[in-house]
């Protein structure tokens, strides 16, 4: 899986999937809100009748078929500020969900959830782990191989240009450099 770092406005973005992330039962996070209003509130509407579970970890898969062909949005819990398992869980989950899906690339913007102490460069390390523990399959004992689904092969992190893309140091296990990050 490729992963790459982007500083687009949220609301015009073209991409198979974009991940919103959910938190404190209802809320959507600034991008998202700018992304609702773009689609014509209907992230809003699916809210507001309770069709989204509050569990962190808990998605829901809305089919557009505009710029974004789906919106995954991912729960990070009934908590305003989710903690560091409440994150991991989300984005384990957004990785599973999208290991399954027939889209070739998608949009996180699952990293624009405050965790407390944590900094950019945790979250985006913590999406890229998980979609590459979704993603693993050990298969070396194995005399038939598994099908696996199609699934997401690119993933892009949208942020803003003053998220503190500088903060990244080889200590937090990624780097970005030229907006990819590397192993």
């Amino acid at each position: 899986m490729e992963f790459s770092i982007k500083t687009n406005a949220a609301d015009q973005v073209k991409t198979g999937c974009i991940v919103i992330a959910v938190s404190g039962g209802k809320q959507l996070t600034a991008n998202g809100k700018r992304i609702d209003r773009a689609l014509g509130g209907g992230i809003s509407r699916i809210l507001k009748a309770g069709d989204m579970p509050s569990k962190a970890g808990a998605t829901h898969l809305l089919s557009i078929g505009k710029s974004i062909s789906r919106v995954l949005l991912v729960s990070l819990g009934d908590s305003a500020s989710p903690n560091e398992r409440g994150f991991i869980t989300a984005a384990r989950a957004a990785s599973t969900h999208l290991s399954q899906l027939a889209v070739a690339n998608c949009t996180s913007l699952l990293h624009e959830v405050e965790v407390a102490g944590r900094t950019l460069a945790w979250k985006l390390s913590a999406q890229v782990i998980a979609a590459r523990d979704v993603a693993y399959r050990f298969e070396t004992h194995k005399s038939k191989k598994e099908t696996v689904a199609a699934g997401v092969s690119k993933m892009t992190f949208l942020v803003s240009a003053d998220d503190g893309l500088d903060e990244f140091t080889a200590d937090d296990g990624i780097e970005a450099r030229g907006g990819f990050i590397e192993d």
